[in-house]
């Protein structure tokens, strides 16, 4: 089997600075969630949560926490916190499960986010950088799935 090979210096540079991108956005992030009015505040990890409930309606608590990368007693008082706020619902599932659901509240709220973060981004990006972006952005993700598959081998 032939080893695989070292990647060049300017790979490391790409690598380095895409790791400079979760504290920009983190930080992006964090700032529009604030100004959210009292009553639509949700943290980072509550926004995620709900991002996972609604794209996998009637999820079960098991693979919730899976999905977000805890353990359930975690990922229990995080629903339990976003049921509070009424966001997610919780139903019977099949053999006694219990199975996660989006309140219609929670839908329009993270929808309502997503809205403004698409809003904020779009007038940060001028137009000369569009095409070059968008052929970009496929890449980046990529890379990033790939990173992820050659740290599970």
């Amino acid at each position: 089997m032939s080893q695989p090979k070292e990647p060049s210096e300017q790979a490391y540079v790409v690598a380095a600075t895409l790791l400079t991108l979760s504290p920009a956005f983190t930080r992006f992030l964090l700032t529009e969630l604030r100004s959210l009015p009292p009553s639509e505040r949700i943290t980072p990890p509550q926004l995620r949560a709900l991002e996972l409930i609604i794209a996998d309606s009637g999820i079960s608590l098991a693979a919730f926490a899976e999905g977000m990368g805890v353990r359930k007693p975690t990922a229990s008082i995080l629903v339990m916190r976003l049921t509070g706020m009424g966001l997610v619902r919780k139903a019977a599932g099949e053999r006694r499960t219990t199975v996660l659901m989006p309140t219609d509240r929670g839908l329009s709220l993270f929808q309502t986010i997503v809205r403004r973060l698409v809003e904020r981004l779009a007038h940060a990006v001028e137009d000369e950088q569009v095409t070059t972006l968008l052929r970009a952005l496929p890449d980046i993700s990529r890379i990033f799935d790939r990173a992820r598959l050659l740290q599970q081998d």
